[in-house]
């Protein structure tokens, strides 16, 4: 009882969020760029089904959704850092083969013509003191990042 009496007076532990988004302010570029990106990198491909059947199926079913109600979609590559691409090369993981095998199947449901892509892979590569990890945008990095997609949408 004691434990929900005090959920109801105390406020719940969350995340600070700044214009809807966590507010990251780590500086990448201060830290052992190459032995956290190939961490990271490693975690997230090593062992791994590079793109999940289930996931994928899904991520069909949300294009054809989309296609049946007339929504283009648009696809976004966010920033990676340098060190994160380095890290993937080292492992034989190349970028434009894993969006190869992903856009083959938004071509065979929408057609080239019928989305939006956005790479903005490469975008930072020279500017590690935007990221507050190999693989995510800090506060800074994430302002310039919004800044530019609206610039190009718009």
């Amino acid at each position: 009882g004691a434990d929900i009496f005090m959920s109801l007076v105390r406020p719940p532990k969350s995340t600070d969020l700044y214009l809807g988004w966590t507010k990251e302010v780590g500086d990448f570029s201060t830290m052992d760029m190459p032995s956290l990106a190939r961490g990271i990198s490693s975690k997230h491909f090593t062992r791994q089904t590079r793109i999940s059947p289930t996931v994928f199926s899904y991520f069909s079913k949300t294009l054809e959704l989309a296609r049946s109600h007339g929504i283009t979609p648009v696809f976004v590559t966010y920033p990676a850092s340098r060190a994160y691409a380095d890290a993937l090369f080292e492992m034989g993981v190349v970028p434009d083969d894993y969006y190869a095998t992903i856009f083959d199947a938004v071509d065979a449901i929408f057609g080239k013509a019928r989305y939006a892509r956005l790479n903005y892979y490469d975008l930072f590569f020279s500017h590690p003191e935007y990221f507050v990890n190999p693989d995510h945008l800090n506060e800074l990095g994430a302002t310039k990042f919004t800044k530019r997609v609206f610039k190009d949408l718009y």
